[in-house]
C-alpha cells in the first residue's frame, strides 16, 4: 500500500469496526484531505500501536495494534481522543495540547490510572505525541505511538519490593518490625489503599491489627475487632488456603460481610492465612478501596510477600524458644557444675597436695565459662575472640595481653579445647611464667595462611619480660591438654625460650570451624 494514496484505497476492514465516518468530524472518508490519507495509510499499514488524532475535536484513528490498549472500552474509531480517554485527560490532556502547538513529547513508563476492563487500573505507558503538520506549517493532527509497560515496570517494582523486604527482614528483631515492613513493601508495590497483618484469636472471638501501611487519606483500622463480623472470611482461610476478592459486595463468598468490610473502606482485598499446627492465628492482608481485578501475577507476589513474612516471623519464634531453652540450660549447668566442685571439694578435702585440688577447681571453672559462652551462642559456633576474652578475664583482662587476629568462627569442640588451653597456658604463666612477674606480658596472635591450597590456623603463644624458664622435668595433666591442641589433629611446637615460653598451635581450619 502506497503512503500516499488513493481514498478508495483505504481498506474498510483497517477501520475496525466498519463505521460511517461521514457521521464524524472527519466526514465522509472519500472527501478527506491528501495530509489526513497519508497520515491514516501510516497509522493503519503499521504494526506497532499507533493512533491518529486529528483535528480540533481530536478525532481518533487507530490500527489493529491498538486494540490491546483500550481493552474493553467502547470502538474509539471516529470518537474524541479527550472522550476516548475521559478518565485520564487530566494528565494526558496537556501533553496532547502541547503536540497541537508543534512540540513532539517522548514519555516513558509514564503511570495512568485508567478504565478498560470493568474498573479502574493502574498501567505504566512509553509512548510519543508527534504533530502532523500541513502545507503552511500548521498542525493538522498528531500521531499516537505507544506501548504498554505495565508489566514490566510492576514486575520490576514487586521484585524490588521483595528485595527490598528481604534487607529489612535481616535486621527485624520484633514480630511488629516483621509485619510492619512487609505491609510497608506490599501496599505501594500494589497500588493499594492498606496493607497490614491481622492476629486472630479465636478463643476471645477476636482478631488485632497492631499497625498497617495505608495509601495518604485512608484511615488505619488498627485496634482490635470483632471476629464474628467476619466469619466467613475466618471459615475460607481456616483451609490455608490464599483468598483473593475483587469486589467483595458482589462476590457470593463474602458478600454477607460486605456491610462489615465497607466499614472498613475494604472493597477488594487479597488475605494469606498463617496456620500454626494446623490453626488459624492470622492473615497477611492487602485491601483497596475500589473494585479491583487482581490479576495472577498481583496474587503470586502477594503470596510471595506473606512466605517471606511468615518465615521470618518463625524464626523469630524459634530463636525466642532457644533463648528461653539456653537459659534453663545455662542455669542447669552452673547448678551441675556447682555440684561437681563441692564434690570435689568434699571427696578431696583430705589430700595434702592442694595445688592439684586448685587446678582442678579451676579447670571446671574454665569448662563452665566456656559452657556458659556456648550457650549463649545457641551451642553451635562461637568465635575466636569470644573464647580469648573469656579465658583471659579469669587471668587479669587485657592488661597482661596483647591480643591480635581477625575475629572467626569456631566450632564447639574447638571452642571447649581453645578454652581449656589457654586457661592452662595462663595458669602456668601466672605461676612460673611472664605474668608472674609485674613487667611480664604475654602475646597471642592467629592467622589463616593458605598452606597446600587449604586454610590452616596458626595460634602463637609467646610470652616476653618474664623471668628465665627451663623445661619441666616432669610433665603432668595440664602440660598434656597443652600438646593435645585445639582441634584433631593438631601440631603443637613448644619452645622455652629465655624470656619466657613460645607455643605454636597449627590446624586445618575446616576442623577447627567444624561443628
Amino acid at each position: 500500500m502506497p503512503l500516499i494514496a488513493e481514498p478508495m484505497s483505504l481498506k474498510r476492514e483497517d477501520f475496525l469496526p466498519d463505521i460511517d465516518w461521514s457521521g464524524t468530524p472527519l466526514g465522509a472518508s472519500l472527501s478527506w484531505s491528501a495530509e489526513l490519507q497519508t497520515a491514516a495509510n501510516i497509522v493503519l499499514s503499521s504494526h506497532f500501536p499507533w493512533a491518529l488524532v486529528w483535528g480540533p475535536e481530536y478525532t481518533t484513528l487507530h490500527n489493529r495494534a491498538f486494540l490491546p490498549i483500550l481493552g474493553d472500552k467502547p470502538s474509539a474509531q471516529g470518537r474524541s481522543f479527550a472522550d476516548v480517554w475521559h478518565e485520564a485527560w487530566e494528565e494526558i490532556g496537556p501533553i496532547a495540547r502541547r503536540a497541537y502547538a508543534g512540540e513532539a513529547t517522548f514519555v516513558e513508563d509514564f503511570p495512568l490510572e485508567i478504565e478498560r476492563h470493568g474498573s479502574a487500573e493502574q498501567a505504566y505507558f512509553t509512548f510519543c505525541y508527534s504533530p502532523v503538520f500541513g502545507p503552511d506549517g500548521t498542525v493538522l493532527g498528531i500521531i499516537d505511538t505507544v506501548m504498554e509497560t505495565t508489566a514490566r515496570v510492576t514486575t520490576e517494582r514487586r521484585n524490588a519490593a521483595l528485595v527490598g523486604l528481604g534487607d529489612r527482614l535481616r535486621d527485624a528483631t520484633t514480630f511488629d518490625e516483621v509485619v510492619t515492613a512487609a505491609a510497608e513493601f506490599a501496599g505501594p508495590a500494589l497500588g493499594a489503599s492498606r496493607a497490614g497483618y491481622s492476629r486472630i484469636d479465636e478463643a476471645r472471638g477476636s482478631f488485632t491489627v497492631r499497625s498497617d501501611w495505608t495509601r495518604a487519606g485512608v484511615p488505619s483500622i488498627a485496634g482490635e475487632h470483632d471476629l464474628a463480623s467476619f466469619g466467613t472470611t475466618i471459615d475460607r482461610l481456616r483451609n490455608g488456603q490464599l483468598l483473593a476478592v475483587d469486589d467483595i459486595a458482589s462476590d457470593p463468598r463474602l458478600s454477607a460481610e460486605s456491610t462489615s468490610y465497607e466499614a472498613f473502606g475494604a472493597v477488594a482485598q487479597i488475605r494469606v492465612p498463617l496456620l500454626e499446627r494446623g490453626r488459624l492465628i492470622g492473615s497477611f492482608f492487602v485491601h483497596d478501596d475500589r473494585p479491583r481485578r487482581w490479576t495472577a501475577e498481583e496474587i503470586h507476589f502477594v503470596g510471595a510477600l506473606a512466605d517471606r513474612t511468615y518465615a521470618a516471623v518463625a524464626k523469630l519464634q524459634a530463636e525466642a524458644e532457644q533463648d528461653v531453652l539456653n537459659h534453663e540450660l545455662e542455669h542447669r549447668l552452673k547448678n551441675m557444675m556447682a555440684m561437681v566442685q563441692a564434690i570435689a571439694s568434699q571427696t578431696l578435702k583430705g589430700v595434702t597436695e592442694r595445688d592439684a585440688v586448685e587446678a582442678f577447681e579451676r579447670r571446671i571453672i574454665a569448662m563452665a565459662e566456656a559452657h556458659d559462652l556456648l550457650v549463649r551462642q545457641n551451642g553451635s559456633t562461637t568465635t575466636m575472640r569470644a573464647v580469648v576474652n573469656a579465658m583471659l578475664s579469669l587471668h587479669g583482662g587485657d592488661e597482661r595481653f596483647v591480643v591480635s587476629g581477625r575475629d572467626l568462627p569456631i566450632g564447639p569442640k574447638s571452642a571447649m579445647s581453645l578454652a581449656l588451653v589457654l586457661h592452662e597456658l595462663a595458669t602456668n604463666a601466672a605461676k612460673y611464667g611472664a605474668l608472674s612477674v609485674a613487667e611480664g606480658s604475654v602475646h597471642l596472635r592467629w592467622e589463616c595462611p593458605t598452606v597446600d591450597d587449604e586454610l590452616e590456623l596458626v595460634l602463637t603463644w609467646n610470652e616476653v619480660d618474664g623471668p628465665l624458664v627451663h623445661e619441666p622435668q616432669r610433665k603432668g595433666f595440664g602440660s598434656r591438654l597443652i600438646q593435645m591442641g585445639i582441634a584433631n589433629p593438631c601440631h603443637v611446637e613448644k619452645r622455652y625460650e629465655p624470656a619466657g615460653i613460645h607455643v605454636l598451635f597449627r590446624a586445618r581450619l575446616a576442623s577447627v570451624q567444624a561443628s
